[in-house]
């Protein structure tokens, strides 16, 4: 990453030059919690404290940040960078700039290029800075394990939701024969027994659900 005119800044030095901000969102729900008013006060604070000349210009985006081209207005912000509209770039913190690594440096260096110098408020880190570079780096790369993390996560409760529904599924079948003994295969129990006597309206909803059972009656055994 080649930064050599912007390593050796510190804030003071951005006294005078002008700021836009940029301001993101995972989604619209995040957004409705006040996450952006947040962001806009860290940068409004860092602003007045050094200095910088607002040219109220925001970019705000409520999508994921580990996909840039969805972000339309981080596109925008680019491309008025490359205009010269502002001087110094304000992010809240590594995260809201991006949470893919590559992303993170093409543009950073892209910015760089314009002569935009990029600032994450809530780090206190100027991107590029020698003193400061490891942990720009690990940070960026945090960033970026947090969401593989997310995902997986989320894949998994969805697989594990998925197997409850077919449980609920296979049940209800086999309840539906009405009184008397029957059986079914449950994908997470293996093939069960419902004890004779059981109604199929007595048959929890999910398994594990609790209901209440007529006195001769017993919950599903496994044969």
């Amino acid at each position: 990453m080649s930064l050599a005119r912007t390593v050796d800044l510190r804030a003071d030095d951005l006294k005078g030059k002008t700021w836009a901000g940029y301001i993101a969102e995972s989604t619209r729900g995040q957004a409705d919690r006040y996450g952006p008013e947040i962001q806009r006060a860290e940068q409004a604070t860092f602003a007045d404290r050094h200095g910088l000349r607002p040219t109220r210009r925001e970019y705000v985006d409520l999508v994921s940040g580990k996909d840039t081209l969805r972000r339309t207005d981080f596109a925008r912000m680019l491309a008025d960078a490359e205009t010269g509209a502002f001087e110094v770039l304000l992010c809240y913190d590594t995260s809201r700039f991006a949470r893919n690594v590559a992303d993170a440096w093409t543009y950073r260096e892209q910015l760089a290029r314009c002569g935009v110098i990029v600032v994450f408020c809530a780090d206190g880190l100027i991107s590029g800075n020698v003193d400061t570079y490891e942990l720009e780096g690990l940070k960026t790369v945090a960033d970026a394990a947090y969401i593989r993390r997310l995902s997986r996560n989320v894949g998994n409760g969805y697989a594990q939701k998925w197997r409850l529904y077919s449980d609920r599924e296979a049940m209800r079948r086999s309840a539906s024969r009405g009184w008397g003994s029957a059986s079914c295969w449950l994908p997470s129990k293996g093939r069960i027994s419902i004890a004779s006597g059981v109604p199929s309206s007595c048959m929890p909803p999910v398994p594990g659900a609790t209901r209440t059972w007529p006195m001769n009656s017993a919950w599903p055994r496994r044969v």
